[in-house]
């Protein structure tokens, strides 16, 4: 079991492979983790184990970043990428590569440490779980799914935003999202599908997807819905919605957009207002709420099917 020993940095050089055949791949460094980018990149790969990083360990000088260019493999355990209490962040280029069976990644609470891992379009891990007290951007290749290892379950985070750019197949929601007031941005090619009980809470919710979004749990809430979807949208969400412009890492989506889809938006309590444009063009548009739907906006909804459907309370579009 290679295992560095703590000190201020642990650096891997360009056209160097530390590689462990039989066990787990283990970096404590009182400071940095540096993972080194080039014509040849870095590699660190444990054929059979785990990879672990730990920055900033045993440390209190807010000095504990992690800069992963090269290649970071464990292809049948899990990557972990812990920043402690120090401010970090991680972060990759385009040379970089993390492939994994488990993705973790750890940041505690007060160190403001964040993931920005949205660069490399190479990434490919199966699960992802993270427990961040600071934003976290993720980018995968082929298909991921939010769980859970050991005691780090879903994604929570301390009212900081995340992304997640799936390039290739499908996003599963298989664990629970929690991100107090931060937004969550999903950018994902395949179709995006929810497991019951592993419900979606944060502040905004923007969605550009491919195929179809089925997030109906009754557990869902977040106070923004955005959506640029190519299929058919399904949401619930506990409370009151409010249809508006949400923006993650320089990207934004604005109000409801499909191209000739059904969007179906279900709020169990309060009102659903439409606070921007909902444009399903040949789609259908069923909008349920147990209080008011309303818009406050000329021309806010654009269909050519169902407009609204309420359980109680009033209906109030705003005509062009």
């Amino acid at each position: 079991r290679p295992s560095a020993a703590a000190g201020d940095d642990v650096i891997v050089n360009s056209n160097i492979t530390v590689q462990s055949t039989g066990g787990d791949v283990v970096f404590n460094a009182g400071d940095n983790v540096v993972i080194t980018g080039g014509a040849t990149v870095a590699a660190v790969v444990s054929d059979t184990g785990n990879v672990t990083f730990n920055s900033g360990v045993a440390d209190s000088d807010n000095i504990g970043l992690q800069a992963l260019d090269g290649t970071i493999t464990a292809s049948a355990g899990t990557v972990t990428l812990n920043l402690n209490e120090e401010a970090g962040p991680a972060s990759q280029a385009n040379t970089g590569t993390i492939t994994a069976n488990i993705l973790r990644l750890l940041s505690i609470a007060n160190g403001g440490g964040s993931f920005s891992l949205g660069t490399s379009a190479t990434n490919n891990a199966s699960t992802l779980a993270a427990a961040s007290d600071g934003s976290i951007f993720y980018r995968d290749a082929d298909g991921l799914t939010v769980g859970t290892l050991g005691a780090t379950t879903g994604i929570t985070t301390s009212d900081d935003d995340v992304k997640l750019i799936v390039d290739a197949n499908d996003l599963d929601v298989d664990e629970e999202i929690a991100l107090g007031t931060g937004n969550l941005f999903l950018d994902v090619t395949g179709n995006v599908t929810q497991q019951g009980g592993d419900d979606i809470t944060a502040g905004g919710l923007a969605l550009m997807v491919d195929g179809t979004t089925r997030l109906d749990n009754a557990g869902n809430n977040v106070t923004n819905f955005a959506a640029d979807n190519d299929d058919q949208t399904v949401y619930r969400d506990a409370d009151t919605l409010n249809v508006e412009s949400i923006t993650v890492d320089g990207m934004t989506v604005t109000g409801i957009s499909t191209t000739n889809d059904d969007v179906t938006i279900n709020v169990l309590a309060g009102n659903l207002n439409l606070l921007l444009a909902v444009n399903t063009r040949g789609g259908n548009l069923q909008a349920t709420a147990t209080a008011d739907i309303t818009s406050s906006v000329a021309g806010t909804v654009t269909t050519t099917g169902t407009i609204a459907n309420q359980d109680s309370g009033t209906v109030q579009l705003t005509g062009g």
